[in-house]
């Protein structure tokens, strides 16, 4: 008892208090109350997750993880109760005549006026029980750190969930972009084509050169090779998507860009101290902390003495028409055992600084997960807000060059620009149009990306 006084906790640093607000311009709603199913206004895209959540195979293996910790949940929680067993037995024992027992014994009346039989049988059945006494509540904080694993390994569980939902909406999304960025260009070959006709009719008139018509057509080859890299992404994208959501085959039905409401997706990042609440990782941390808590406290109620009782109740007896007589043939025994450890102290001591270390480490970790998360939400709203001003350029930048673009035909049927700069209008154009299409894409999925950052809608 006296070791066991010079045991002391680790000191534990004062937790870094967190912010009232992010450096981004934010309200106090958060976005991450709603779940997948109510944030995404997309029936296709609803019906993908809901499958991915049911089917998937690195979520239904996580599963079986959380019923073995369950299973250890149950186990923790028998130890505090007394252990029962029915048992029944049968022995055959013959004693030496030549010693104290064997000729004490062929002397010995055993009942009923018999003697005591050289081959002695024993029948025996009844119950017995053992039971270790939670004195210092040891067991009771075995069972605590159980369930707080159980309960980190449920966050985690969220935090795959979540991780899950964000593929399946990165691919879908992904996926109605490949779509437009297709549509967009078959639109540019098709116009090309338009032009190549109008060229072709020049050069029947010698008003132009076979080197312009060579350029369009090398421009629509390119274009070509282009829209099978699309199909060859999409095809990839698919089944992506069919493996997040455990599915060998099956068309992947999706809306087009032009009516798909999820590009109007509004995410609010709501104040920092809902983090604590709403991020599955944090709340993990935290079950994590309260496990190395118990083990500190297990690991010192180890130097305390350990009270255990153990009986047993039954009948036996030589003869089974013996074997039921009451109250002759009843046996039973108590026994009570105080053990406290004496040489293996250095271990126990061992045990005590390396759960101290663990708890330490965890406390730092509970710190960090916030951390993180405030940093990483920083990021992804500024990410936000320069896409933002990045799209207002580049759509002003699209619209002048589609301008320019329909400005250099009407110049060239009028003979007063040559090819080239149809050429380069068209080109110019193109790639604007494409570069829009990947900023919109990009500030959906730092929209995505910022749900996951808040909580991901897992309660």
């Amino acid at each position: 008892m006296t070791g066991c006084k010079s045991l002391k906790d680790p000191i534990l640093p004062e937790l870094s208090e967190v912010p009232t607000a992010f450096d981004s311009e934010n309200d106090s709603t958060n976005t991450s109350v709603l779940s997948p199913q109510n944030l995404f206004n997309d029936s296709n895209l609803i019906s993908l997750i809901d499958s991915a959540l049911e089917n998937n195979l690195a979520l239904l293996r996580n599963k079986t993880t959380l019923q073995q910790l369950e299973a250890d949940i149950l186990e923790a929680r028998s130890n505090l109760l007394p252990n029962v067993g029915a048992f029944a037995g049968y022995s055959n024992r013959k004693f030496g005549l030549h010693t104290m027992d064997g000729a004490g014994n062929i002397t010995t009346p055993i009942g009923d006026g018999e003697i005591i039989p050289i081959r002695l049988n024993d029948f025996n059945f009844g119950l017995q029980t053992s039971w270790e006494i939670d004195v210092w509540g040891k067991l009771k904080q075995q069972k605590n750190a159980t369930l707080s694993r159980y309960l980190a390994a449920k966050e985690s569980q969220n935090m795959l969930k979540t991780a899950i939902v964000e593929q399946v909406v990165f691919n879908y999304f992904n996926l109605i972009c490949l779509d437009e960025s297709k549509r967009i260009l078959e639109q540019n070959i098709k116009l090309n084509q338009e032009l190549l006709f109008v060229l072709k009719e020049q050069k029947e008139a010698a008003k132009t050169t076979q080197l312009s018509i060579q350029q369009f057509e090398a421009l629509n080859l390119n274009y070509a090779n282009d829209l099978l890299e699309i199909e060859q992404t999409i095809y990839s994208a698919e089944n992506e998507l069919r493996n997040i959501i455990g599915e060998f085959e099956g068309e992947i039905k999706r809306s087009d860009f032009a009516g798909s409401k999820l590009i109007e997706l509004e995410i609010q990042a709501g104040i920092p101290i809902q983090l604590l609440s709403n991020r599955p990782d944090i709340r993990q941390a935290e079950q994590t902390l309260l496990a190395t808590k118990a083990d500190l406290m297990v690991a010192r109620k180890m130097f305390y003495p350990s009270l255990s009782i153990n009986g047993s109740i039954g009948y036996q007896a030589y003869k089974t028409r013996f074997l039921f007589s009451s109250p002759e043939s009843i046996a039973y025994g108590l026994f009570g055992n105080l053990m406290a450890p004496i040489i293996n102290m250095g271990a126990l001591k061992a045990n005590f600084k390396k759960a101290s270390a663990s708890q330490l480490d965890a406390y730092y970790g509970y710190q960090e997960s916030i951390l993180n998360a405030f940093t990483e939400i920083n990021n992804v709203l500024f990410a936000i807000k320069t896409t933002e001003k990045m799209l207002t350029n580049k759509q002003q930048e699209m619209l002048k060059l589609k301008d320019a673009r329909v400005i250099s035909r009407e110049l060239f049927n009028a003979n007063r620009a040559d090819y080239l700069e149809v050429l380069f209008a068209q080109q110019n154009a193109l790639l604007a149009e494409m570069d829009y299409l990947e900023l919109q894409k990009n500030q959906f999925l730092w929209k995505v990306y910022l749900y996951k950052a808040i909580g991901g809608g897992w309660q």
